[in-house]
């Protein structure tokens, strides 16, 4: 499916009359989200030992998609495409956002491929 156009609105709960509109995020957006990511977690070990790095590579668990995977910005630049603030949306002003705005944000974005996930996989184990 084409996830163009595809868009919901949710109300900030803790910013009475206020709202945000998201759209539904392409597989190449998640993956640009997720490669952000990781560019900044190797740009932080870059100076770690190699027996250091096989010790956290040997501690990895199986990827769920949660949202530690995804870069934050990249995912509410992505995601938001209008709001009610008085302030026009731009990449600067989502940088603007408070922590509890923008992690909120960010839930809505991630409940959405959650559901996705589970429609997929019940659709894929259905006779």
């Amino acid at each position: 499916m084409l996830v163009t156009g595809i868009t919901w609105k949710e109300g900030v709960p803790h910013e009475k009359g206020q709202s945000m509109t998201f759209r539904k995020l392409s597989w190449r957006e998640w993956e640009h989200a997720a490669e952000v990511k990781r560019d900044e977690a190797l740009s932080m070990v870059k100076d770690v030992s190699p027996e250091m790095l096989a010790v956290m590579q040997n501690r990895a668990v199986a990827p769920e998609q949660n949202v530690e995977q995804f870069d934050t910005g990249t995912l509410l630049r992505h995601g938001i495409v209008a709001w009610s603030y008085s302030d026009a949306l731009s990449a600067q002003n989502i940088d603007l956002l408070d922590a509890q705005t923008a992690e909120w944000a960010v839930a809505q974005i991630m409940a959405s491929r959650e559901t996705d996930r589970k429609n997929s996989s019940s659709a894929s184990t259905a006779p």
